[in-house]
């Protein structure tokens, strides 16, 4: 009979990432399929500049809000993620004799750190404290990551689901010549933040000549977002594409520090 080998921190960590790798697969799919449905459209108000120019001001109109399996699965990845992070500092801090309940923690004051934190793990080995160190708060360098991460769990954990919200941007194309000696002659262009993704918000207002108003051509582009409620600090983000970023980062340089102390 065949006997399984024991697996260690690290490999637990890297099957935790696989899995939250299943469930980002399966958040995007959701998101996918609600997009298709396209729930963001685009209006169009003409008004005079003077001058013989044209305001160009597109609204967001919102027809529908994500379903909660996009928030149920967006969570799914979440934790999965940030208790990665927890696995890989609790499984070395076992093998250190560094403590039974040791888990990544967030000092906003580095005194504080000092005194309370940095004994508890004064035995790990070194590239594992320092970069310990340089996620947390005060070490504001790299530690936004973390801080939306793990505010977004903890909202999680006790609200329910994650508050997503539709969400657009949008980027204007001038399509009046394909001759790129032909200057565009868009006189100005602004972009504003529709913060909370309310219906009827205002996206871009562009001055033009009034006989070519019909010659810029908007697009607009389609996404779920965290929403500001529980202030995480990823208003407006796209979900996909940060939690994406967060396990390539998790993989590609959290992963690596412990490897070299798995035995």
């Amino acid at each position: 009979m065949t006997t399984k080998p024991k697996r260690d921190h690290v490999d637990l960590a890297s099957l935790r990432l696989d899995w939250a790798g299943l469930a980002l697969a399966r958040l995007i799919c959701h998101v996918d399929d609600f997009l298709a449905k396209e729930p963001c459209q685009k209006r169009r108000k003409i008004t005079s500049a003077g001058n013989g120019d044209a305001v160009l001001s597109y609204f967001l109109t919102i027809s529908d809000q994500p379903p909660p399996e996009i928030s149920f699965a967006a969570g799914d990845v979440i934790h999965n993620l940030r208790a990665t992070l927890d696995n890989l500092l609790w499984g070395i801090g076992q093998r250190r004799k560094a403590g039974r309940l040791l888990s990544l923690e967030f000092w906003d004051s580095e005194e504080k750190f000092n005194e309370c934190y940095a004994p508890r793990i004064s035995k790990l080995p070194e590239p594992i404290k320092d970069w310990v160190e340089s996620v947390q708060p005060f070490n504001t360098r790299g530690f936004q990551l973390y801080k939306i991460l793990t505010t977004l769990w903890n909202n999680d954990k006790h609200r329910s689901p994650q508050n997503i919200v539709t969400a657009a941007g949008m980027s204007m194309d001038w399509v009046g010549s394909d001759d790129p000696k032909v200057r565009n002659p868009m006189k100005s262009w602004e972009s504003f933040d529709p913060g909370g993704q309310k219906d009827n918000q205002l996206l871009v207002r562009a001055i033009v000549p009034y006989a070519q108003r019909d010659l810029f051509t908007p697009v607009l582009s389609q996404f779920v977002a965290f929403s500001e409620s529980g202030k995480s600090g990823a208003q407006n983000q796209e979900v996909v594409e940060y939690l994406s970023h967060v396990h390539s980062h998790i993989t590609d340089r959290v992963l690596p520090i412990f490897e070299p102390f798995r035995n």
